[in-house]
């Protein structure tokens, strides 16, 4: 009953599109329509090339928003997950995931539920493949590297010692593979956190 009701809220879009490949609109509209049903008949493919490329995009058509409320935020759960997690199908390599999540965490500041679901798979993946991680970071300066490491990082208190864990098991990750992308990520994190200044109170 829940997917129908899903389902025809996009019906009106639907009928804009009449396949995959070939769209009047090619507008985030048809493409919430296209990942609702590629998505449904898991077609990894059409999903990923239709995933949100931006964080402002990521947010319209998944985060909680009063001015669309017919986006696919009751469905982030089972969407941002299979977008991470399906490289393994072999349908698309892990390096073009990765370049395409790097701008969106760029551009990216935490949120509550698809934002923050974002962001934790995306730290289990620079876990489990850190080198390809390193791979895309080494593309880029490390100004821009250090607005992905802020995204990362971001969305805890400055006492949550939760955030310091997640912080140890990234830079244990990182460091073995690049000891100057674990520094840039260090920086950040002291910087964000007040850490440089602590010590600086206890001198």
């Amino acid at each position: 009953m829940k997917k129908f009701l899903i389902f025809s809220v996009f019906m009106m879009s639907f009928l804009q599109c009449f396949s995959y490949k070939t769209c009047n609109n090619n507008d985030l509209n048809n493409k919430m329509v296209i990942l609702y049903k590629s998505y449904n008949e898991k077609k990894y493919y059409i999903f990923f090339n239709n995933f949100p490329s931006n964080f402002n995009n990521l947010i319209y058509s998944y985060d909680y928003n009063a001015r669309n409320k017919n986006n696919l935020y009751n469905l982030y759960d089972k969407h941002i997950p299979y977008f991470f997690d399906s490289y393994k199908t072999g349908r698309v390599g892990v390096d073009e995931i990765i370049k395409k999540i790097y701008p969106i965490a760029c551009e990216g500041r935490w949120s509550a539920d698809a934002v923050d679901l974002f962001q934790n798979c995306l730290r289990k993946m620079i876990v489990n493949e850190t080198p390809w991680i390193i791979q895309e970071l080494k593309k880029h300066s490390n100004d821009r590297n250090t607005k992905f490491w802020h995204f990362v990082l971001d969305g805890s208190p400055s006492l949550d010692k939760q955030i310091k864990v997640i912080y140890n098991d990234l830079y244990k990750a990182v460091s073995k593979q690049d000891p100057k992308q674990a520094y840039v990520m260090k920086l950040e994190f002291n910087r964000m956190y007040n850490l440089n200044k602590k010590i600086n109170m206890c001198k």
